[in-house]
């Protein structure tokens, strides 16, 4: 049920960039650019990232994520929390 209503929302996110001019990195993100996320999320500690990645790029569920890497659904939900919490910062920090 989420995830629909996550895709209805993303729907319209992108119906209202492709009206404008302004990039989805330029909404989202503002000033900082997609490589220096990229470089932000390569310098998380390595539980971090693998935890993160596993659910970005692969869409796994945190159940998948918990079975891959050997460790608990709550581990597993902690460690992307922890990721999304230092790459929050980065971007309040470096906000122009």
């Amino acid at each position: 049920m989420m995830k629909n209503r996550y895709n209805s929302v993303e729907e319209e996110l992108i119906e209202e960039i492709e009206d404008d001019s302004l990039s989805v990195e330029d909404i989202v993100i503002g000033n900082i650019s997609a490589q220096q996320i990229k470089d932000l999320i390569n310098e998380l500690p390595e539980a971090r990232r693998q935890a993160l990645k596993l659910k970005i790029v692969y869409d796994l569920s945190y159940r998948q994520i918990a079975d891959i890497l050997g460790i608990t659904e709550v581990t597993v939900r902690k460690r992307i929390s922890d990721a999304c919490k230092i790459l929050k910062n980065y971007i309040e920090e470096n906000e122009s």
